[in-house]
């Protein structure tokens, strides 16, 4: 049966990431993440159950981003992104309908975007040592991706909404920008990384949430406050 398979294909999964990481091994890793991504689709009964599949990968990328984290493995980062973002997409393209399905769509939108934003940045959080283009990578192409997704959900009749979403991310990417530079005190291509993401996110806002002249205005206005900002800390980015 399905659920008897899917708990063995579970079984077998964590297994393997525990002696990648006791023996040191990312190509096991990867091969016991493959498994893990695909371990839903080979046993799928046709159904739709975005709860129970999106809960699963948030588990398994639990279990393989701390592994990534203890070894390192920014690779495995990226490599977990890929697999999330794939499954994402054939649930939506298959099964997504609005408003059905916006509920489960933009909760586990967010709930991978914290997830994936995190990853690459907390070893240097917590040990105050720089990160590599991999995770320079991920951070960009996470921001991208998940925006996307809450553009599709959201623009159509939620654009307001949306412009929301995308204030509360510069916040938060700007959040975690100011912890970086206490933290790791070096504009490493990351942390620049994290203030364009920033303030690109906070551009976004004004044409979701004005109009005609409105938007220039603004645009004007952030102009010169980001300006009066770039002299104030010295800043040429």
């Amino acid at each position: 049966g399905a659920g008897i398979a899917m708990s063995l294909a579970v079984l077998v999964t964590l297994l393997a990431i525990s002696l990648s990481v006791i023996h040191n091994a990312m190509p096991i890793a990867l091969l016991a993440v493959t498994g893990g991504y695909l371990s839903p689709v080979f046993l799928s009964t046709g159904q739709n159950a975005p709860w129970s599949l999106f809960s699963y990968v948030v588990l398994l990328n639990f279990v393989a981003l701390g592994a990534g984290y203890f070894r390192r493995w920014r690779i495995l980062d990226l490599f977990c992104f890929s697999g999330t973002a794939l499954l994402y997409i054939a649930w939506f393209e298959r099964y997504y309908s609005f408003p059905e399905q916006a509920a489960p769509a933009l909760t586990f939108t967010t709930l991978f975007y914290v997830m994936f934003l995190t990853a690459p940045v907390l070893y240097s959080l917590v040990r105050g040592i720089p990160e590599g283009v991999q995770s320079l990578t991920l951070i960009i192409g996470n921001s991208l991706f998940w925006l996307f997704c809450y553009y599709q959900v959201l623009f159509e009749e939620y654009r307001e909404a949306l412009g929301l979403v995308a204030l509360l991310q510069a916040l938060l990417v700007f959040f975690i920008y100011l912890l970086w530079m206490r933290r790791v005190k070096d504009p490493t291509p990351t942390a620049q990384s994290l203030l364009v993401i920033s303030l690109s996110l906070l551009t976004l806002v004004t044409p979701l949430w004005f109009h005609f002249y409105a938007v220039p205005l603004s645009w004007a206005v952030e102009g010169t406050v980001l300006l009066w900002l770039s002299f104030r800390f010295r800043s040429e980015l």
